[in-house]
């Protein structure tokens, strides 16, 4: 021994049964999987070396590994659990786990999280002892908070989408598979759960479609209850037709046989409602209701519900309001029947009443998809109440929580077109047919895009294809009769006059104003004629003033551009060319410039006296943030034969100030100068001046019926008007109008208004009135 010693060789020996070897050679026979053979040396050492914890913890874990939870936990009274560290905390709470001790996990794993909070290990154990304790919902959250931080783990997102599956949150589970599959495309429980999750949100076709795909992502079972689900709703589809000669070979069969009492006579009418609804044939529909009505029957709520589809079909919303609210008297849960009475409530003009009810829908709804169904038409509600930015921010939310919803994007598509932004708009619908191409509304919404964005040729393509596809559905048939009417001549007509207790312009005033556009050429074309009359009186006579035109309009993406050449009544007078241009290079910005060669802005008194005339150019900008709030500029340099110059510039604000489905306030703020060259001119001719008026307009809605509403309007105005040599002084007015939308064709206004304006500092009187008129034909 001693020998040994002396040529070094015990220190070599004594090394090798070091503690420090003997642990690491234990750990690396348990990594390697070698439990049966790592565990007893862990278990010495542990023995060996009670006050170094870390050998009885590192034997626990390995224990854990082996499966041998028991007697993991049996060892926990020998472990300071305060001082434990969270790997051992962890491993505690996994064995408990694996022998379903549930709460026993979530304590330990209580503990763990709370010792280190950004440890994924103890936060997905936690979680996921919640969901085999049956409590997705306190799993949820934990797991939304470790996706915050780590989006790309597939093993979280694998448990925040089992979470909301257990906690029947269908959509919000798609959504995350969807995010799985992103990472990892061939993941084999997110494309089999996109399939089962399909089916029964009701989405049958693509559940089947996606089942035949990868048949074997499920069991034999699963595959042919989806592909048999497919086929209960072609059935459901199709079998109207079929039902509806059974039905009345049914009925005249209990007539011969005297049978007309029988319940199962009165019980094939009903299903006769309910068939002839499916094939739109609502008349037929009413007749048999109102039938029954008479009879005295007890009509049960599918039947019900199909008379009232038919009187909505028919424009008779009243009657089917009172039919839905007889249904929900009977079955207040009835999901269907609620959102059918909102509807109705909106085509009666109830808007308070559709609101109130939708919102409630809204908040009391529990189930997932009914909830969120009940949201998108709330949101929408407000859209058709014209409260756009609250329809805006509503989809918004719920594309937060659904971003994947293709119905939830078109929507949101309608919303921004009708905010006034075709190509936002745009995006929308196209995003949501990336999601799923066939969304109708989507496709439909596409169109109105177009439309706006003077794409016509692409519009009547998509209008031809859905006809196509649709050959029968009523928004395909809205959509044409549209484009219909879109192709139809154009009539315009502005008439006004003013008596003025002043001279300056003119005692008594006659405008008309007459714009006749033909049928669209080529798309993008059409031609037009236009008339002009002005009449006016004054000390040294009438002034009248005649002009006649035609021209041609150019209409395409971005831009609207149109040229008209014009003369007066007499034959020697001069041929003049006006261009107008509009450049539209987004939804926000407008852009403008005008020439005139013999421009109509001459005051009618220089005609008269000396034969003034004189050509114009402008330039305009508008920048539009949408339908209640606008801002615009412009100039106008205007050349007069006599001499003069005159440059008139414009500064005008827009902005509604309460918005309600039935009343509105909009208010308005505009700057309007001009400099003059010219002393002494016959006409009005200040060197300089400058006005700043606000405006309010109130507008009530007094009638709406589908296509048809009348709305009136009284508002006013206060200002100032600054001319050099004369000072300032204040200027009002007051104006009361009526506006007509007769039909989607007819369109009328009028109004009459009493002004206060001020003439080389003398205020005067002045009585206007106006009649607008547009008609397609």
């Amino acid at each position: 021994m001693m020998l040994l010693c002396l040529f070094g060789l015990i220190g070599p020996l004594e090394a090798a049964d070091s503690p420090k070897v003997r642990y690491e050679k234990a750990l690396q026979l348990a990594r390697d999987g070698k439990h049966d053979a790592a565990l007893p040396m862990l278990r010495q050492l542990a023995e060996e070396f009670p006050k170094e914890p870390f050998y009885l913890y590192d034997y626990m874990t390995v224990l854990s590994w082996a499966g041998r939870d028991q007697e993991v936990l049996s060892l926990r009274s020998r472990v300071d659990l305060a001082a434990a560290p969270p790997y051992l905390l962890e491993t505690l709470g996994r064995s408990a786990r694996n022998i379903r001790d549930y709460p026993l996990a979530i304590r330990f794993y209580e503990m763990a999280t709370k010792k280190a909070p950004e440890r994924v290990e103890g936060g997905l154990g936690l979680a996921r002892a919640h969901l085999d304790n049956g409590a997705p919902q306190k799993a949820i959250p934990i797991l939304q908070r470790l996706d915050e931080k780590h989006p790309k783990r597939v093993d979280i997102l694998e448990a925040l989408a089992e979470a909301y599956r257990l906690d029947q949150k269908n959509i919000e589970a798609l959504a995350v598979y969807h995010r799985i599959l992103h990472l990892d495309p061939e993941h084999r429980e997110a494309r089999r759960q996109r399939i089962l999750i399909a089916a029964q949100l009701g989405a049958h076709d693509l559940a089947a479609s996606l089942a035949r795909e990868n048949p074997a992502l499920l069991s034999d079972e699963e595959f042919e209850r989806i592909i048999g689900d497919q086929a209960a709703q072609s059935i459901r589809f199709q079998k109207a037709d079929a039902a509806i000669p059974l039905l009345q070979e049914q009925l005249s069969r209990l007539e011969g046989r005297g049978q007309s009492s029988s319940p199962a006579y009165q019980r094939a009418r009903f299903d006769l409602m309910a068939a002839l609804r499916d094939r739109e044939r609502m008349e037929e529909v009413i007749a048999l209701y109102e039938t029954l009505s008479a009879e005295g029957i007890e009509i049960p709520d599918y039947a019900l519900r199909a008379a009232a589809d038919a009187y909505i079909h028919e424009q008779d919303p009243e009657k089917a309001r009172d039919i839905y609210m007889k249904i929900l008297e009977r079955n207040p849960d009835d999901f269907d029947a609620k959102l059918a009475l909102f509807y109705a409530y909106f085509d009666t003009g109830e808007y308070s009443s559709a609101l109130k009810l939708i919102d409630t829908v809204a908040a009391e709804e529990q189930d997932p998809s009914r909830k969120l169904r009940a949201e998108s038409v709330a949101a929408m509600g407000y859209a058709w109440a014209g409260q756009l930015s609250k329809a805006q921010r509503r989809f918004e939310l719920l594309l937060e929580r659904q971003p994947n919803d293709p119905y939830l994007h078109s929507n949101l598509g309608y919303v921004f077109l009708w905010r006034g932004w075709p190509r936002r708009a745009e995006e929308e619908f196209h995003l949501s047919q990336s999601i799923e191409p066939e969304v109708l509304d989507a496709q439909i919404g596409e169109v109105g895009a177009e439309r706006d964005l003077f794409e016509f040729r692409a519009a009547e393509e998509g209008i031809i294809g859905l006809e196509t596809r649709y050959p029968d559905h009523r928004q395909v048939e809205r959509l044409r009769r549209s484009w219909n009417i879109h192709n139809m001549r154009e009539l315009r007509v502005a008439v006004s006059g003013r008596h003025n207790s002043g001279t300056q312009e003119g005692a008594k005033d006659l405008a008309v104003d007459l714009l006749l556009y033909s049928r669209p050429l080529d798309y993008n074309y059409r031609v037009f004629a236009h008339g002009l009359y002005s009449r006016s009186e004054f000390p040294e006579g009438d002034g009248l003033y005649r002009r006649y035109g035609a021209g041609l309009e150019y209409r395409a993406r971005d831009i609207k551009v149109e040229g008209e050449l014009s003369t007066g009544a007499s034959p020697d007078t001069e041929l003049g060319l006006s261009l107008r241009a509009a450049w539209m290079p987004n939804d926000f910005w407008t852009w403008g410039a005008t020439l005139d060669t013999y421009s109509n802005d001459v005051p009618l008194r220089g005609r008269l006296n000396e034969e003034v005339k004189g050509w114009s150019v402008g330039l305009s900008a508008g920048y539009r943030f949408h339908e209640s709030r606008s801002i615009g500029a412009g100039v106008q340099w205007l050349d007069f034969s006599d001499g003069n110059r005159r440059i008139s510039y414009s500064l005008v604000g827009y902005q509604r100030l309460i918005n309600r489905p039935t009343y509105k306030l909009d208010g308005r703020l505009g700057f309007y100068g001009s400099n003059n060259t010219l002393e002494n001119a016959s006409y009005y001719n200040p060197s300089s001046d400058l006005s700043a008026e606000i405006g309010l307009t109130n507008e009530w809605l007094v009638f709406r019926r589908y296509q048809r509403s009348f709305l009136h309007r009284l508002g006013g105005t206060v200002g100032t008007y600054l001319q050099r040599g004369f000072g300032s002084n204040g200027t009002w007015g007051v104006f009361y109008e009526h506006e007509w939308n007769l039909n989607d064709r007819l369109y009328l206004l009028y109004g009459v208004g009493r002004f206060r304006p001020v003439y080389d500092g003398v205020s005067e009187t002045s009585i206007r009135w106006y009649v607008t008129l547009n008609w397609r034909f």
